[in-house]
């Protein structure tokens, strides 16, 4: 059965180590450049590379660079943050290279770097991504085993796995879960299960769904959503979307 009342809770986070591991990093892609025989960077330039950094690792253009710079990164003294290694990862994501990404968070485990919530997010949807959805759920558990507190990313990841594999009823599971934890569905978050349900075939549930999104703001969005999937729910015959 839905959950009947979904509660919100929001929480922020900081670290007084970030801003100095950022620099680690920063100084990886400095010797990096230095290594390809570019001229010696100005202090400027320097300072320019790390707002490079800070915004997302714009300059990695290659996996190449990307697997040479995670080498560097690995190898160093003093490990760069987990807020590095996610946008290194995120960049790689954007590859279109979810494997890798799988490949290099082992290195990572088996270097005992730390990782956050984040981290296992992306994880998360790599193995999605891979159809490796066992490990997908495995990476879950793992989250809360070790504490963390799954957000809405998170939970609309798995969700999306669920769907993908069309266990969609294991999906309205965990949406129970997640609003009993007090994480609040957002607009991914119904559109997933709406989408997922119309590809069952199980449109009442669908509208069951849409009623409890009355009172959030993501109502006009979801209503469209709807429409959407019950159109595609008329056209195709039950579980065919989902099919390779």
């Amino acid at each position: 059965m839905l959950a009947r009342v979904w509660r919100s809770r929001s929480s922020a986070s900081s670290s007084s180590s970030a801003c100095a591991a950022r620099l680690i990093s920063t100084r990886l892609i400095h010797g990096r450049a230095a290594k390809k025989s570019v001229p010696s960077l100005s202090e400027g330039t320097f300072r320019g590379e790390y707002l490079k950094l800070r915004s997302g690792f714009h300059d990695i253009k290659s996996l190449d660079d990307a697997i040479d710079l995670f080498g560097d990164m690995v190898r160093s003294h003093r490990l760069p943050s987990a807020i590095d290694f996610n946008k290194l990862m995120g960049v790689v994501v954007k590859m279109d290279r979810p494997d890798v990404v799988i490949s290099l968070y082992k290195k990572m485990e088996m270097r005992r770097i730390p990782c956050n919530i984040y981290s296992f997010t992306i994880l998360l949807k790599c193995f999605c991504s891979c159809r490796k959805f066992s490990f997908a759920l495995s990476t879950f558990g793992k989250i809360t085993k070790l504490g963390f507190q799954p957000d809405v990313v998170t939970f609309n990841t798995l969700l999306h796995g669920f769907c993908l594999e069309e266990r969609i009823s294991e999906a309205l599971v965990l949406f129970d879960h997640m609003v009993e934890t007090g994480c609040q569905p957002n607009v991914v978050t119904v559109n997933t299960l709406m989408n997922g349900l119309c590809r069952e075939g199980r449109i009442l549930e669908a509208v069951a769904l849409l009623d409890h999104t009355v009172w959030l703001p993501i109502q006009f969005l979801t209503t469209l959503s709807f429409m959407v999937s019950v159109k595609w729910a008329t056209l195709m015959p039950p579980k065919t979307f989902f099919r390779r």
